[in-house]
């Protein structure tokens, strides 16, 4: 990553372990947004029910 080529042309790299430990932070950061962005999501196999005019059809629809 950029931040760790800046941090070590200023003589501040951290160490291996601490930036495992940075990259894993931001990784279950990155998770919890992707899982907080898709909460509400409508799913492809809901929009097949829907119809133009806003209603529902309820025919079956094989999986």
């Amino acid at each position: 990553m950029g931040i760790f080529s800046y941090l070590n042309n200023k003589g501040l790299e951290p160490s291996t372990p601490k930036k495992i430990g940075i990259g894993m932070i931001i990784a279950g950061v990155a998770f919890i947004i992707m899982v907080v962005s898709s909460l509400n999501v409508v799913s492809p196999h809901e929009l097949q029910f829907a119809t133009a005019d806003g209603g529902v059809a309820y025919h079956p629809v094989p999986d």
